[in-house]
């Protein structure tokens, strides 16, 4: 990778400090899930974030894949745009922050973390790397046809960072594997509509602590909440009602399921595959493969309904 990384490690942990800095400020990121157009996250997530803070999960595969690929995906990126300033190398994992003032006396502590910054000619550019399974979500390469968090995102980086322009590679993992780019300019209407809702999201709740109540925060961000040691709140009775009752539902369809299912063997008997009306069933071995224990065999039920 020579000097794209100037000998810097690219993919690192967040830290338990930067963690903490990233609450006093609302990132690129946090502007999707504030606006309610993060698939990820919602407003509710980010307050209690920032107010109270949560720890840091382990990420899930594809978490931790799209993290891998980011190193690939921006130097496939800087080759693309060529026609780098020579004074100037790929920066990665670079960070940006600015303040922002109000005439009416509001301020917006931003941030935004890029996977890239350089300069090429003489314009400021940032990398935003994106790995995805998702199809259809991504128009024409070359343009700024992106989903609309990806593109409030990036007016957010172009903003904080002073970029011109934020160039998003993707990894496309939709049954074609892929790549493309694309490309995403200043716009001030979209920027300045973010950042009015972001203002007010920060001054009417984050600053005086009061949740927001149009959204329930994510299981994830309840899970990784940070807690008091000791502490105990009084609860709402229907709420551990609903709780009980929909455990029970899930428990009881469960075991209904796997009643259907032996049900639906017992009908195939020694057979290997079953037929109806409304499609074909298959009761076929297959193999796992173990690279630390012997290989296993086993068998898989699998529905094909007829095509309407």
């Amino acid at each position: 990778m020579g000097d794209y990384f100037k000998g810097r490690e690219f993919v690192l942990p967040i830290s338990v400090e930067e963690l903490e800095a990233r609450r006093v400020s609302v990132g690129a990121s946090d502007v999707a899930a504030i606006m309610g157009l993060s698939p990820f996250a919602n407003a509710h997530d980010i307050y209690l974030q920032k107010v109270v803070g949560t720890d840091q999960g382990g990420g899930n595969e594809a978490q931790n894949l799209g993290n891998d690929c980011e190193p690939m995906l921006v130097i496939w990126a800087d080759e693309q745009l060529g026609n780098r300033n020579p004074d100037s190398l790929v920066e990665v994992d670079k960070k940006f922050t600015k303040l922002v003032e109000e005439p009416d006396g509001r301020v917006l502590p931003a941030h935004a973390n890029l996977d890239g910054f350089s300069i090429y000619g003489d314009q400021r550019v940032g990398i935003e790397a994106k790995t995805t399974s998702m199809y259809g979500v991504f128009g024409e390469q070359g343009t700024d046809e992106v989903p609309d968090h990806i593109l409030v995102q990036a007016q957010w980086q172009i903003f904080v960072a002073d970029l011109q322009r934020v160039v998003i590679p993707v990894l496309h993992g939709d049954g074609n594997l892929r790549r493309s780019f694309y490309i995403v300019h200043k716009n001030e209407e979209i920027f300045e509509g973010a950042k009015a809702k972001v203002l007010s999201f920060w001054n009417d709740h984050v600053i005086p602590k009061v949740p927001p109540t149009e959204v329930l925060p994510s299981l994830e961000t309840m899970t990784n909440l940070r807690r008091q040691p000791d502490s105990t709140v009084e609860v709402s009775e229907e709420l551990v009602r609903s709780w009980l009752v929909t455990r029970e539902l899930k428990a009881q369809a469960t075991k209904d399921e796997r009643d259907a299912k032996a049900a639906l063997m017992a009908a195939l008997s020694d057979a290997e595959g079953g037929t109806c009306s409304l499609g074909e069933l298959s009761y076929l071995k297959q193999k796992r493969a173990s690279y630390t224990t012997n290989d296993t065999e086993f068998r898989v039920l699998r529905w094909k309904g007829h095509k309407k």
